[in-house]
């Protein structure tokens, strides 16, 4: 896979996004035995989720406040549902299934990676 670049170059948010989006693909791809057919929709679904997510952290970035945070986890949680929607249509139940096992396992990675910190305003 490509080398993931995120806004600002390597580093910050977008660019861990984009790589444990990657990552995922990849495990997805060797454990739930996605054909190359799955692998390249899964790769574009992945690719616009990322853009979206870019958008959304983009629009209200410096928003500290606890209204700002909570219409970004809207949105955010719209564009992950918007995926999941368009995976539905890619992936067997059972591929699906591993799909969702894996997405948690990568975001709890992801989290730890990050020192588990939460945005200001959330719980």
């Amino acid at each position: 896979m490509a080398a993931a670049s995120g806004q600002g170059g390597q580093g910050g948010p977008g660019a861990a996004l984009n790589r444990m989006n990657e990552e995922l693909a990849d495990s997805l791809r060797v454990q739930a035995g996605l054909t190359d057919e799955q692998v390249t929709a899964v790769n574009g679904i992945f690719k616009v989720g990322a853009e979206r997510r870019q958008e959304i952290m983009a629009k209200h970035r410096g928003q500290q406040d606890r209204d700002g945070f909570r219409a970004m986890r809207t949105e955010m949680e719209a564009a992950r549902t918007e995926m999941d929607e368009q995976l539905e249509l890619v992936l067997n139940p059972e591929q699906l299934a591993q799909y969702h096992a894996m997405r948690m396992r990568f975001q709890e990675r992801f989290r730890s990676q990050r020192g588990g910190r939460r945005p200001h305003g959330s719980r």
